[in-house]
């Protein structure tokens, strides 16, 4: 892992990097500066010498039965044998040696995915929701929109890469379940009507979490279609102008609107639009994508009951079925097992979510217990999707160069006392949303979870010690919020039993019916965190504590004899 890269001056300099060069002549021979540009092809720094992640764009989480068995494939001969699900609906697959990166681009292409752009000072992977084109209550099918901007990014991607000062995160949202993350990217454009009875967007910028978290404020409370690819390039264009580029810490556009202050901002963003409004080679005609066409195939059938976890599509008969993915991660075959399923029975129709599942579309009635009772032997119910087993986690240590704990281990040990504890059959702890990153850098949004860990150092003497950050009280979606950072120098082996006491004085203290959100405003965070040390206390735990034993630097590292 290269660091010290000055990236203004590598930017500066051009991007332009040589793969083949790199895989006849092995990893020794890339200079420091090309890992930074090798980040432009989604081939990105891993903590293992001699190995990278790669990353690869999957716009709107959308896949196909070919992507899937083609990633598969590559999945067990050049990498760890596992799929990684991200929070951006990317996928990622770890411990890949630079010989073999033109292979797997040249693979790649054969089924229309691109790495372009996916890491790096770059507009990265564009979300949406992955009810689009199937929700019963969508304003805007997001799919032509999203396609239509990754496309344009990647298309010019010489020019964004060079100047943007750092990333650009780009959600869609066409409905209200989508559980909207405008809140929480650079640009977020959501589908809403104003009091015509016309459809446009909402736009908010600046929404980022990482170290020093921000919600994005509300740019324009509506926009005409024919207004929502030029307002994203006017958007852009000002951060290229006016992003800071001195110091790394403050270069998210968040801290250009946060200094502006939103009023500024408003006022460059309207000058700037008319002239993002011209004609682009990269745009369609008049700045709308056409719609989709409708797909209506045959063979739908009603399901009397719905098994829990499986929706309804607005298209009668057909169903929408979630795949919980344990942390994300997926064994290749049961990744190409699935593929095939989807080609067989579904239309092929397979998505990404941000929560690192998958979810399976166009499912005729009568194949909704079949895929069911596969789920459930490859241990991917459905009713596990969005409870508290479903844990977000980063990599961590096993792969990440910037991690600093080892997140999926601790996922890992929750993970299996929550089965131990039956949580599925509580409903007060059901519901909760759990997220663990290894760094605070919030790949997987810790401060919007209900309980957020956050992995980093602390100083205890002259000694510094891996520890984690608690936090309470976050959400995400429409009326999201930060949350509070509640608890810090928690050792590995004290996540577990600092979980445990906060679940015991949540259901000892609580009212009647009390959601854990309420629990948290009416007796206060302090408070809760408190009475949860007191308990802690009581089982001879300190409140306090702290991991001793570094992490091996070759943790979780998966290999693949000969890859």
């Amino acid at each position: 892992m290269a660091v010290g890269i000055d990236i203004e001056k590598v930017k500066r300099e051009g991007l332009m990097v040589d793969l083949e060069k790199f895989a006849r002549e092995g990893y020794k021979s890339i200079p420091k500066d090309d890992h930074y540009r090798l980040k432009m092809h989604g081939v990105c720094a891993q903590r293992h010498e001699g190995f990278f992640m790669m990353r690869f764009r999957v716009t709107a989480g959308r896949l196909n039965p070919d992507q899937m068995e083609r990633v598969a494939d590559l999945a067990q001969t050049y990498a760890s044998g596992y799929v990684h699900l991200s929070t951006r609906q990317n996928i990622e697959l770890h411990s890949v040696k630079i010989e073999n990166v033109p292979k797997i681009l040249k693979q790649l292409a054969e089924v229309g995915i691109t790495t372009r752009s996916s890491c790096g000072h770059t507009f990265r992977n564009v979300i949406a929701g992955p009810c689009a084109g199937a929700c019963p209550h969508e304003l805007l099918d997001t799919r032509p929109w999203a396609s239509v901007i990754a496309n344009m990014v990647v298309k010019q991607s010489d020019y964004y890469n060079h100047r943007l000062p750092k990333r650009l995160n780009v959600s869609l949202a066409g409905c209200a379940s989508c559980e909207d993350p405008a809140l929480v990217n650079d640009i977020g454009l959501s589908a809403v009507k104003n009091t015509a009875g016309e459809t446009g967007f909402s736009l908010h910028v600046g929404g980022s979490m990482g170290v020093t978290p921000r919600l994005g404020w509300l740019l324009e409370e509506f926009l005409p279609l024919s207004d929502g690819l030029p307002a994203l390039k006017a958007v852009a264009h000002l951060y290229i102008l006016h992003g800071d580029r001195s110091s790394p810490a403050k270069g998210r556009l968040k801290f250009l609107v946060e200094g502006w202050g939103i009023g500024k901002f408003r006022e460059e963003f309207r000058k700037a639009l008319p002239e993002m409004r011209k004609a682009d080679k990269d745009l369609p005609k008049d700045f709308i994508p056409d719609p989709w066409p409708e797909f209506d195939p045959p063979g739908g059938s009603a399901l009397a009951v719905l098994p829990e976890g499986v929706e309804p599509q607005r298209q009668k008969g057909f169903y929408r079925v979630p795949l919980f993915v344990s942390l994300g991660e997926i064994h290749h075959a049961h990744f190409r097992r699935l593929a095939q399923w989807a080609r067989a029975h579904c239309h092929g129709k397979v998505q990404v979510t941000k929560e690192q599942n998958l979810e399976l579309q166009w499912v005729p009635g009568d194949r909704v217990t079949e895929i069911c009772s596969m789920a459930e032997k490859l241990g991917m119910l459905s009713y596990g999707v969005k409870s508290i087993l479903d844990i977000q986690s980063c990599p961590g240590t096993s792969f990440c160069a910037l991690a600093i704990t080892s997140s999926q281990g601790a996922a890992g040990s929750l993970l299996q006392y929550l089965r131990d504890r039956q949580v599925l059959g509580d409903p007060d702890l059901k519901p909760l949303r759990l997220h663990i990153s290894g760094c605070p850098n919030s790949c997987t949004q810790h401060q919007g979870a209900d309980i957020g860990y956050s992995g980093g150092m602390v100083k205890v003497g002259e000694d510094q010690r891996f520890a984690y950050q608690l936090w309470l009280g976050g959400r995400l979606g429409a009326e999201a919020q930060i949350g509070v950072m509640a608890k810090k120098a928690i050792a590995d082996e004290m996540v577990v039993p600092v979980t445990d006491a906060l679940f015991t004085v949540f259901k000892r203290d609580k009212e009647a019916v009390e959601t854990f959100q309420s629990f948290l405003g009416r007796i206060t965070i302090p408070e809760v965190v408190k009475r949860l040390d007191s308990l802690l206390v009581e089982k001879g735990l300190s409140p306090t504590t702290y991991n001793r034993v570094s992490a091996s630097p070759m943790e979780g590292l998966r290999m693949i004899p000969g890859g």
